[in-house]
Parts: structure tokens; C-alpha cells; sequence
């Protein structure tokens, strides 16, 4: 049972985290920074030089047919042991229907 003294030290935290968050998006708010909106000689010097982007599309299934099978081959697929068989009572699979009420 929580008493009322814990109750006024989790209120009072509470506060005091709301507190604290409020002041620091209201400082981070105010920090503005300057932005140069002049174009400068260099970068447009360097637009000549920079090659377009292109993406490449990774070769995965949806675009490449062709799978990797060298994972069968590998040393740790050739460890992995089958898993044993389990044997189960009828006893411990619980009630024919357990839809059905009591």
C-alpha cells in the first residue's frame, strides 16, 4: 500500500521532472542558429566536380532471384543436431474443449 508521504515524494518528483524538461526545450527554443543564405563562390565551384548520386539497389530477393547457399555449407549449419522428440500423456494436455464453461 503506498502511503501518502510516498504519494507527495512521487508527486513532488514528478514536478520536478516536468520542470526541468520545460526548461530545457525553452533553452534549446531560443538557440537559434545563424544561417549564411549568400551563395559562396566555393560551393558553386565545387557542383561541377561532385558526380551525380545514384542508388543502388541491393541484390536481395525481391530484385535478385539467385539465393546464397553457401550458408548450408558452412561449420555451424553442419553442428546444428535435430531437436529430440517430445513424448506428451494425454494427462497433461489439459480439457478436451476449453471453450466449454464449467
Amino acid at each position: 500500500m503506498i502511503t501518502i508521504r510516498r504519494k507527495f515524494i512521487y508527486l513532488a518528483a514528478a514536478v520536478i521532472l516536468a520542470v526541468v524538461i520545460i526548461i530545457v526545450l525553452i533553452q534549446k527554443s531560443a538557440e537559434v542558429p545563424t544561417v549564411d543564405i549568400a551563395p559562396s563562390r566555393q560551393t558553386a565551384d565545387l557542383s561541377d566536380k561532385v558526380a551525380p548520386a545514384v542508388y543502388v539497389v541491393p541484390k536481395v530477393f525481391p530484385n535478385d532471384a539467385t539465393f546464397d547457399l553457401s550458408v548450408f555449407k558452412s561449420n555451424f549449419f553442419q553442428t546444428l543436431q535435430p531437436q529430440e522428440e517430445i513424448k506428451v500423456d494425454s494427462s497433461e494436455l489439459g480439457r478436451d474443449n476449453p471453450f466449454k464453461k464449467y
